[in-house]
């Protein structure tokens, strides 16, 4: 562009901790781990949430949020960063809080992983065995090369897919 700026607009995603909020203002601070500060401004539709693990219910705290923007709270801020006068603005659209309560993360309860992995697993069953019989001695990936499952191999155009355990396993140990 001749003689003036790139004006781009792009979404994206912050994590860190609150530094300050200015209810008048409807903004506030954001510091990442690696000492960035941000602006965060909230615009009236601004929707929040706890984060939640698979399986779960969305739990909505959008009525709460104003609450919840305490100084030093950790939190995720997916928005729009616009291009303004004096530079950028970052415009939240949704936040993210991994804690119920101050010092309460939600990954940190026991059963947390463990219900994790086990929706890991029964998503893996549900794709391998929709019809619920577990029957492994027969288990193939019948594949086409462009993905589409087969019900009996007649050897066109087919490959058995040796890497199908291994991602479930690589699923559960990460969870």
């Amino acid at each position: 562009m001749s003689g003036s700026a790139e004006r781009r607009t792009f979404s994206d995603t912050l994590a860190g901790y609150v530094t300050y909020y200015s209810p008048t203002q409807h903004r506030f601070g954001l510091r990442t781990s690696d000492d960035r500060e941000f602006t965060v401004h909230l615009p009236r539709n601004v929707s929040s949430r706890i984060v939640r693990n698979l399986g779960d219910d969305y739990r909505d705290t959008t009525a709460n949020t104003q609450d919840m923007l305490a100084e030093g709270r950790y939190l995720f801020a997916y928005g729009i960063t616009y291009q303004w006068e004096g530079g950028e603005r970052f415009e939240a659209k949704e936040i993210t809080f991994p804690e119920e309560s101050r010092g309460s993360y939600v990954f940190e309860h026991p059963a947390w992983w463990v219900q994790q992995a086990a929706a890991v697993a029964d998503f893996y069953l549900r794709g391998h065995f929709p019809d619920g019989k577990y029957d492994w001695r027969n288990f193939r990936t019948h594949l086409t090369l462009s993905g589409t499952h087969l019900p009996d191999f007649d050897g066109a155009d087919v490959r058995q897919e040796t890497d199908t355990i291994s991602r479930l396993v690589y699923g559960l140990s990460t969870a």
